[in-house]
Formats: structure tokens, C-alpha cells, sequence
């Protein structure tokens, strides 16, 4: 198990990735890590910030911040223990493919890659590229998919790990769970259930494929559903829903 090679598309944030990659960086050999660097727009700072109570944000808003100055969490652990690391905004550039070129890799793992990978990167591994999907596919594909399971009332959420192909959250499922949606919960909370559980489901994912226990399970498109980044309308029939909560 130790022996597999990995390659890791992930970005550097510095709340819920860091006891990720630890757990990676103990068990495997990561040959490069992509950090991707998402533009945020003022659109979402906004929803954001909606979504969120306004403690909460500005404790985020000031985390983010902090990380920044500091020079990345994720990277400045990377760089710690020699990993070759590349910021980019877009996976599927030339300078992706030079810097990625000569690096052997088992496994590509994607950790909240707000981009669609392409093929050239996608077939880099030589067993599998996998996603981690905070979401409990084949419905709740997309975007924010725990935000969307706690508005529609849902009484779980979850994280889903699944072969990647060219298209957002589709290729077949190798593990999931479901992660319950309980009264007293909101979105924070979620997140921080949701990725408590992460490290310890990837590397029993490894395990699996790297001893051949894969038991696929289809990710039927016919089943389905797509979110998007949520609405100012989905935003307030969240917020209508958490007062609801708190009441009862």
C-alpha cells in the first residue's frame, strides 16, 4: 500500500484540507500536488456571506486571510516535505502538462478541485483517477451539494468516491457514506462532520483499489441531480430553514 505513487489536484485552504494531505503524505509517496487557485467573485463573497452568520464569515473571511499571508497552509506543508508543488488556475494548461510530464504516478486524486479535468491529466494515473465528492451521488451532483441537501430537508448528506471522467461528478462509485443531518446542524457543521470523515475514507479507498476489493456501484445519469452554486432565492429558503430548526 505504501508503495503506490500519488498525484494530488486539490486547493489550499486552511480549515478542513490539512489533516487530508497529512494523513496522505504518512502513508503514500505524492509525486506533485496542483493547487488550484479559484477566483472568487464578488457575486459569492456575497452569498457567502449570506449563507453564513456574520461572526462566522468574518472568522472565515479572516482565516482565509491569515493562510494567504502566511504563504498557504497546504503549501507550506508540501514544501516541508519536498513535494513539487504547481499553483495554477487552470488543471488543464501547457504548463500543467510540462510540469506533470515526467511524473509516474498510481492514483490522481481530486480534493475540491473547482474545475473539470480533462483527459490529458485524467489519464496521467496508471490505475485510476478518483474524485472526492461531498455529495451522495448519483443525486446531488454539483456544486454545494451539502448546502442543497440541508435546504431541500434531506436527513442525510454525504461523500462519495468515484472514478473521474471528462464530466463533473460522473464514473462509476467505489466508496461512500452518508453523513446524518441532525436539528441542531447548519452548513458549518456539516462541513466539519463531512470532512472529519475524508482522510479516513480515501485511504481505505486506497486500499481497496490498491488489493483489488473495488466493488463498483453505477452512477446512473438517469438518477441524478445537478446544483449550482446556490441562488439568492435557495440562500433565503436556507436561512428561513435553519430559523425553523432552531425553534423547534
Amino acid at each position: 500500500m505504501n508503495n503506490l505513487r500519488l498525484g494530488i489536484v486539490m486547493i489550499d485552504e486552511p480549515f478542513y484540507s490539512k489533516s487530508f494531505i497529512s494523513e496522505l503524505l504518512e502513508n503514500f509517496e505524492i509525486k506533485f500536488v496542483l493547487l488550484h487557485t479559484e477566483f472568487i467573485s464578488i457575486e459569492r463573497i456575497l452569498k457567502t456571506f449570506l449563507i453564513y452568520s456574520p461572526i462566522k464569515f468574518f472568522k472565515t473571511v479572516f482565516g482565509v486571510f491569515k493562510n494567504t499571508i502566511k504563504g498557504g497552509e497546504i503549501k507550506n506543508i508540501l514544501t516541508n516535505n519536498q513535494v513539487p508543488i504547481l499553483k495554477t488556475d487552470n488543471v488543464n494548461s501547457e504548463e500543467v502538462s510540462k510540469f506533470i510530464k515526467y511524473k509516474e504516478i498510481d492514483i490522481l486524486i481530486s480534493f475540491n478541485c473547482p474545475q473539470k479535468i480533462k483527459k490529458e491529466l485524467l489519464d496521467k494515473p496508471e490505475i485510476y483517477p478518483i474524485n472526492i465528492h461531498l455529495g451522495y451521488l448519483p443525486q446531488y451532483r454539483g456544486i454545494f451539494p451539502i448546502f442543497h441537501a440541508f435546504k431541500n430537508g434531506e436527513n442525510f448528506a454525504g461523500i462519495t468516491i468515484h472514478i473521474m471522467n471528462e464530466e463533473f461528478d460522473d464514473g462509476d462509485i467505489i466508496n461512500q457514506i452518508k453523513i446524518s443531518i441532525e436539528k441542531k446542524d447548519d452548513l458549518l457543521s456539516l462541513y466539519d462532520k463531512a470532512f472529519s470523515e475524508i482522510p479516513k475514507l480515501t485511504l481505505q479507498t486506497i486500499h481497496d483499489i490498491n488489493s483489488g476489493n473495488v466493488v463498483f456501484k453505477r452512477n446512473n445519469s438517469e438518477d441524478a441531480s445537478y446544483f449550482s452554486y446556490p441562488s439568492f432565492r435557495e440562500i433565503i429558503s436556507y436561512r428561513k430553514l435553519l430559523k425553523h430548526k432552531k425553534h423547534l
